[in-house]
C-alpha cells in the first residue's frame, strides 16, 4: 500500500487516498479516546483519604498540604519567633523530641520527616477499629505521592532494608493485586512480635500495622468509584459529615489541618493499647461515663488555619451531640451537660493585667444533682449521699445542709482567672475560682461554720473580708470537694484559700489571689485594648452570645512557665501546665520526681519572644446537635 506518493501525473491514486483516510480516522480515533481519558480523569478528581479511610475510623489527622502549612505557619508570630537564630537550637531539640515521642508513627517504624519527604499533597493518620469486636486497633498513615512516585518507592525500600538491618523479618504478599511490603519487628519491652504493611499504589503511600486495615484500603483504593464504596469511607460517616460542614471557615478557606475523633471509640481502642498483655482489668471508666449517658458525645472535630488575613491562627470545633437544649436525649450524669448562651462579658472586679480569663454559663445546682449516679459508680458503691448525710449530722463536722445553704445558692456564672507574679518561682501561677452566688450573705455564713469546724484553717481579715486559708488538706476532708475539683488546687499536701466577696464564692490557689480581686482594679480586663480587639473579633465571628468565653496575653500567661522550663525546674511547678506534665510524663514510684528532657538554657530570654506574641481566646455556643467553638490567635499590628 502506497501512502502520500503521487503517479507520473500529479494525481493521488484512489487506493492512496482511501488508505489516508482510514489513517486519519484512525487518528481521530485515539485522540478522542485521549480527550475521553482526560475528561474522565478531570470529572473524576483524585481522593482524598477521608474517601479512603473507613467510615469506623475512630481518629483522623490530616495536613492539606504539608508546604503551604509550612509557609502558613512560617508568616504567623510564634513562626516567625521560632525561625529566628536565637531559637534554632531549642527549636530542634524539640523537633526531634516529638519525632520521638509520635508513638503511633513510630508503630509504622515512620517518621514525620521522611513521609514530608515524598509527600506531593496531603497527609493523614487514622486509627481504624477492628471490623467486628475482635482485634486490634489498626494504624494507618496515608500520603498523597502523586508525582513523586519513584520517591515514595524508595522511601518503601529504604524502611525495609533498615528494619531487616535492626532485626525485622520482610517479606512481599500480593494482596488484591498490589504488591505488599509486610515486616515482622521483634518483640520489646514486654511488648509482643508486630507487623507493619508497606505498599504504594494509585498515587499514595500506605502503611499501617494490621492486615484486615490493608486489606480493606487496597481494595478501596483499587476499586472504581462508586455509591456503595463511597458509604462505607468515612467521608460518609454521618458525624464525620456534619462535623466537617459546621466546623468550615465562613470565608470558604481550605484548611491547613482537619481532625475527627469518635471519643468513646476511641477511647476504647487506646484503653485496650495500654493494656499490657496478661494484665488483670481494672476499673473501665470510659464503659462508666458511657452507662452514664456520655456516649451522647458522638464525635468531635473541627480545622485550623494559620496565617488568615485577620488570624495569626483561626480554629473551629464541633462537640456533636444531639439535642443538647431539649435535653431529649441526654440521661442520667450527662444531664450535667447543660451550658446556656449568655452575655460572658468579664466582671469589672477581673483586672487588665490578667493572665487568663475563663468563663462560662452552667446550671450549677442541677448539675449537683445529676453527678450523684456518677459518683456513686466511679466509687463503686453509694456513697454520694453518704457523705452530704455525714456532713449534715456528724458533730465532730460542719453540720451543714450542702444542698440547701451552699448549692442552692449557686448561681449559672462560674468565672477563671490566673495571674502571675514575679520574680518566676515554682509558685508564681496565681489561680481563682469564682461561683457568682444567689445570696452571698447566707454563703459567708455557711463557709464560716465551715472553716470554724476545721482546725487546719486560718483566717485573715483582708479589707474587711475573711478570707480562709486551709493547710495541708487531705482532698477526702474537704466539704467543699465538689467545687474544690474544678480548681485542681487542692491536693493530698496542698492548700488553698477560699472567701465570699464580689458577689461570688472564690476558691483559689492563695490568699493573695484573693486579694488582688477584693478592690477595684485600676483598668478593668473589659477596657483593655487587648481583650477589646480579640473580642471584637469573636463577636465579628458569631459569639456575641454564648455558653463559654476565654481570653489569653501570652506575653503574661506563658512568662512563669517558660522562665521555669528556661531554668530546668518545669519538674518542682505548680502551675496548671507543670502538674499536668508531671502528671504525664512523671515516673511511676511516688516520691521520684520527673526528669526534664528537653533543655531549656538553650531558650532566649522572655523578653526577646514579647514581640512575636499577640493575644487570643474563643468562644462556645451551644446549639441543639452540641456545641461549636472558635478560637483566634490575633495577627500581629
Amino acid at each position: 500500500m502506497r501512502i502520500a506518493t503521487y503517479d507520473d501525473r500529479g494525481q493521488r491514486p484512489a487506493r492512496s487516498l482511501s488508505a489516508a483516510r482510514w489513517w486519519l480516522c484512525g487518528l481521530l480515533v485515539v485522540a478522542a479516546g485521549q480527550l475521553a481519558g482526560l475528561g474522565a480523569a478531570a470529572a473524576e478528581p483524585r481522593r482524598s483519604s477521608e474517601q479512603i479511610l473507613p467510615s469506623r475510623s475512630a481518629a483522623f489527622f490530616s495536613v492539606a498540604d504539608f508546604d503551604t502549612l509550612r509557609k502558613h505557619w512560617e508568616k504567623t508570630g510564634i513562626g516567625e519567633l521560632t525561625a529566628t537564630p536565637q531559637m534554632q537550637p531549642f527549636a530542634q531539640d524539640l523537633r526531634a523530641q516529638l519525632e520521638e515521642k509520635f508513638a503511633q508513627l513510630r508503630k509504622l517504624r515512620l517518621t514525620w520527616s521522611e513521609i514530608d519527604e515524598v509527600d506531593g499533597g496531603e497527609i493523614a493518620v487514622a486509627f481504624v477499629p477492628p471490623n467486628g469486636k475482635r482485634g486490634a486497633t489498626g494504624v494507618v498513615v496515608l500520603a498523597d505521592v502523586f508525582g513523586h512516585v519513584a520517591a515514595a518507592q524508595q522511601l518503601l525500600e529504604r524502611k525495609v532494608r533498615e528494619q531487616v538491618a535492626a532485626g525485622a523479618t520482610a517479606q512481599q504478599f500480593v494482596i488484591g493485586g498490589v504488591r505488599t511490603d509486610r515486616l515482622t519487628l521483634p518483640a520489646e519491652e514486654k511488648r509482643p512480635s508486630s507487623h507493619v504493611f508497606l505498599w504504594v499504589q494509585e498515587g499514595w503511600f500506605c502503611a499501617t500495622n494490621r492486615a484486615a486495615v490493608a486489606t480493606e484500603i487496597i481494595a478501596r483504593l483499587a476499586a472504581k468509584a462508586s455509591r456503595r464504596d463511597a458509604s462505607t469511607t468515612l467521608a460518609a460517616n454521618p458525624r464525620f459529615r456534619v462535623i466537617t460542614q459546621r466546623s468550615r471557615d465562613p470565608a470558604q478557606r481550605s484548611p491547613d489541618m482537619a481532625w475527627y475523633v469518635d471519643p468513646f471509640v476511641y477511647a476504647r481502642a487506646i484503653q485496650d493499647d495500654l493494656r499490657k498483655p496478661g494484665q488483670r482489668r481494672g476499673r473501665d471508666y470510659v464503659r462508666i461515663l458511657a452507662s452514664q449517658g456520655f456516649d451522647v458525645i458522638g464525635g468531635i472535630g473541627g480545622r485550623l488555619w494559620f496565617a488568615t488575613d485577620e488570624f495569626d491562627v483561626l480554629a473551629r470545633t464541633m462537640i456533636y451531640a444531639p439535642r443538647v437544649n431539649g435535653n431529649t436525649q441526654l440521661r442520667l450524669a450527662a444531664r450535667m451537660l447543660d451550658f446556656p448562651n449568655g452575655d460572658l462579658r468579664p466582671a469589672a472586679w477581673v483586672s487588665a493585667d490578667t493572665a487568663t480569663h475563663f468563663t462560662f454559663n452552667w446550671r450549677t445546682r442541677e448539675a449537683f444533682n445529676y453527678a450523684e449516679t456518677l459518683v456513686d459508680a466511679l466509687a463503686g458503691e453509694p456513697i454520694f449521699q453518704e457523705v452530704l448525710d455525714g456532713l449534715k449530722s456528724d458533730p465532730k463536722g460542719p453540720m451543714i445542709d450542702v444542698r440547701e445553704e451552699l448549692v442552692s445558692q449557686l448561681a449559672e456564672r462560674t468565672t477563671f482567672v490566673v495571674q502571675n507574679r514575679q520574680p518566676t518561682a515554682p509558685d508564681s501561677e496565681l489561680l481563682l475560682l469564682a461561683i457568682n452566688l444567689r445570696n452571698a450573705v447566707k454563703v459567708s455564713g455557711t463557709l464560716k461554720r465551715i472553716m470554724q469546724a476545721n482546725e487546719d484553717a486560718l483566717e485573715h481579715k483582708v479589707d474587711g473580708h475573711s478570707v480562709w486559708e486551709v493547710l495541708g488538706v487531705e482532698e477526702s476532708e474537704s466539704p467543699l470537694l465538689p467545687l474544690e475539683s474544678d480548681l485542681d488546687a487542692v491536693e493530698q499536701g496542698g492548700s488553698y484559700a477560699v472567701a465570699v466577696a464580689q458577689n461570688a464564692l472564690l476558691i483559689a490557689s492563695h490568699v493573695e489571689a484573693i486579694r488582688s480581686v477584693l478592690d477595684t482594679p485600676p483598668q478593668p480586663l473589659a477596657e483593655s485594648q487587648a481583650f477589646l480587639r480579640v473580642s471584637r473579633a469573636l463577636d465579628r465571628l458569631g459569639g456575641d452570645t454564648s455558653s463559654f468565653r476565654f481570653f489569653t496575653q501570652p506575653q503574661r500567661a506563658w512568662q512563669t512557665n517558660y522562665e521555669l522550663f528556661q531554668q530546668g525546674r518545669m519538674p518542682q511547678s505548680q502551675t496548671l501546665l507543670g502538674k499536668s506534665l508531671n502528671r504525664l510524663f512523671g515516673p511511676a514510684e511516688q516520691n521520684r520526681q520527673r526528669v526534664q528532657e528537653l533543655d531549656g538554657s538553650k531558650l532566649p530570654p522572655f523578653a526577646f519572644a514579647i514581640p512575636y506574641l499577640t493575644p487570643g481566646g474563643f468562644f462556645v455556643r451551644t446549639q441543639p446537635d452540641g456545641w461549636l467553638h472558635t478560637g483566634v490567635l490575633l495577627r500581629r499590628p
